[in-house]
């Protein structure tokens, strides 16, 4: 049986540049049978002013018209919609999207089934 874990761990972070850059690590672990088989650790940044809370969330692969393409979507986010995971370096590249490099991007699309639905745990440590 296989099971896999998704964590966003972002980092507190004091904004004294006034940057609105939260930075964090996505974390997905990959299990068979119990046993860890695969782990994926990705840098990811967020722009604070549109930062969602932390706690549990889906998380689905779907089409997105404004990319022209499948990106996964979180959903469960109380008065928040189209929350992605797409390419991006810097904060104005989002409006609340987790933002990571096009390699990291491909390495999601490895490792996660676009067909399943998965749980996202958020939480700034």
């Amino acid at each position: 049986m296989e099971r896999i874990d998704i964590t966003l761990n972002r980092k507190a972070t004091e904004n004294r540049w006034n940057t609105n850059i939260q930075l964090g690590t996505l974390i997905i672990q990959k299990y068979q049978e119990g046993r860890l088989q695969e782990i994926k650790i990705i840098k990811t940044l967020e722009n604070l002013k549109y930062k969602f809370p932390d706690g549990t969330y889906k998380l689905k692969n779907e089409y997105s018209p404004k990319f022209k393409g499948k990106l996964w979507e979180l959903y469960g986010i109380d008065g928040r919609g189209e929350i992605k995971i797409h390419m991006g370096s810097r904060a104005t590249h989002s409006k609340g999207c987790i933002l990571v490099s096009k390699k990291d991007l491909q390495k999601i699309e490895n490792i996660l089934n676009s067909k399943e639905t998965y749980q996202i745990q958020t939480k700034t440590n």
